[in-house]
């Protein structure tokens, strides 16, 4: 018995608090390892403690479970409804990546149509068939007044004259198309599909 005894107590070995906080503190940032009690939950990162700030690194910063968290250098997104590249600038979003459907540009006038935005050209739509002039080009973020998001127009000068219009034979070229209906083009069609002169 008294063998035993002695045989456990030589197996054992005393170290002062000193050197167990230290064996127990491998970073030295003051913080006990939470492998043996403490809360340091990555006792080999000095950065990283209980009371570290969190910064966008996907790492645990402060050892509160969650990762990238109200990070101090996170930055500012906003959101992007129309998908225009421009947020609204009252709807901020703070954050390490960018989130879906955010943009770090803001400054739209109107985020939900997306051809509202301060990049946005606006053509003079002079003759207000709803198509501007390619040559008259202004840049604003919102509409203005006789102006049209659509450049299509080829005789800024007439009504009738626009994409998707009707031709006629009037000289112009009506759809924009880039042919011009004409009684000569006309004459070069299929004879029979046009009226003939009734014998008298």
């Amino acid at each position: 018995m008294g063998t035993l005894a002695l045989s456990f107590f030589a197996a054992c070995t005393f170290v002062s608090s000193e050197e167990w906080a230290t064996a127990n503190d491998r970073d030295a940032d003051g913080y006990l390892s939470a492998l043996n009690g403490g809360d340091d939950c990555d006792d080999l990162d000095a950065a990283v403690h209980p009371d570290a700030q969190e910064v966008c690194n996907d790492l645990d910063d402060d050892c509160d479970g969650e990762t990238d968290e109200d990070a101090v250098d996170a930055l500012t997104w906003y959101q992007d409804q129309d998908g225009d590249g421009f947020g609204d600038t009252q709807a901020m979003i703070a954050g390490c990546a960018q989130p879906d459907g955010a943009t770090a540009d803001s400054g739209d006038c109107d985020d939900e149509d997306p051809a509202e935005h301060p990049d946005a050209l606006w053509y003079l739509d002079q003759d207000g068939d709803g198509y501007g002039d390619l040559a008259n080009v202004e840049n604003s973020c919102e509409q203005p007044s006789g102006t049209s998001a659509d450049a299509s127009d080829c005789d800024d000068g007439l009504e009738s004259v626009h994409p998707g219009a009707q031709e006629t034979c009037d000289g112009h070229d009506n759809d924009c198309d880039g042919v011009t209906k004409t009684s000569s083009v006309a004459e070069s069609r299929d004879p029979s599909t046009w009226p003939r002169p009734t014998p008298s």
